[in-house]
C-alpha cells in the first residue's frame, strides 16, 4: 500500500511539473507572437507612410488617400490590440501564479496541525476575518476556493488575450490589403505613361 501511495505521489509531482513547464512554454510562445504582431503593425505604418512620402508629382503612381487613411487606421488598431493582448496575457499569467500559490497554501493548511497556533506564520498563510489557527480545515477550503477563482479569472483573461491577438493579426492583414488597393496609376499628360512595348521600341530605334 505504501509503495502504491509513493508511486501516486511521485506521479502527481511529475504531472504538476510537466503542467507547469507546458504553461511556461505556452506563455513564452504567446508573448513572442504578440510582439511579432505588434512589430508588424508598427513597421507597416512606418514603411507605408515612407512610401507615400516618396511619391513625387512626376511619379507614375499615386495613392488613394481615403484608402491610405483606412490602412493606417487598421494598423493603429492592430497596435492597440497588441498592447491590450499583452496586458491581458500578463494578467492571465499572474492569476495562474496566484492560483498555484493558493492551491499550495491550501494543501499546507490541510495537512497543518490545528493544535499548533504557529502553523500560519510558518507557512506564510494570512488568516482572514475571524479565522483561527485551530480552523485549519476551513482555511484550506477558503484557499481552495481562492485558487479556483484565480484560475477561472486567468482562463478568462487568456481567452480575451487570444481574441484580441487575433483582431490585431487581422488588422495587419486587412491593412496590407487596403494599402495595396490604395495604389493607383496616375494619368499622364498626353495619354498613358510609357509601356514596356514603347520602351522596347525606343531602345530598338
Amino acid at each position: 500500500m505504501s509503495g502504491s501511495h509513493d508511486f501516486d505521489l511521485e506521479f502527481y509531482k511529475l504531472h504538476r511539473a510537466h503542467e507547469l513547464a507546458l504553461n511556461n512554454a505556452t506563455s513564452i510562445h504567446e508573448q513572442s507572437s504578440l510582439r511579432l504582431i505588434l512589430l508588424l503593425n508598427a513597421a507597416a505604418i512606418a514603411g507605408y507612410l515612407g512610401l507615400v512620402e516618396s511619391v513625387g508629382p512626376d511619379s507614375y503612381i499615386a495613392y488613394s488617400f481615403p484608402r491610405a487613411r483606412i490602412a493606417v487606421a487598421l494598423w493603429v488598431l492592430g497596435i492597440a490590440c497588441s498592447f491590450l493582448a499583452n496586458v491581458l496575457a500578463y494578467v492571465s499569467q499572474r492569476n495562474f501564479e496566484r492560483a498555484y500559490l493558493h492551491r499550495r497554501r491550501g494543501m499546507e493548511a490541510h495537512f497543518a496541525d490545528p493544535t499548533d497556533p504557529s502553523w500560519p506564520a510558518r507557512y506564510g498563510i494570512d488568516l482572514v476575518g475571524a479565522e483561527r489557527p485551530s480552523e485549519s480545515a476551513a482555511v484550506a477550503d477558503r484557499l481552495a476556493r481562492d485558487a479556483d477563482a484565480a484560475r477561472t479569472s486567468a482562463a478568462t483573461s487568456q481567452t480575451w488575450a487570444y481574441r484580441t491577438g487575433i483582431v490585431a493579426a487581422l488588422a495587419a492583414v486587412i491593412g496590407f490589403a487596403v494599402a495595396i488597393a490604395s495604389v493607383q496609376q496616375r494619368p499622364q499628360p498626353g495619354g498613358a505613361g510609357p509601356t514596356h512595348a514603347g520602351i522596347r521600341s525606343q531602345a530598338a530605334g
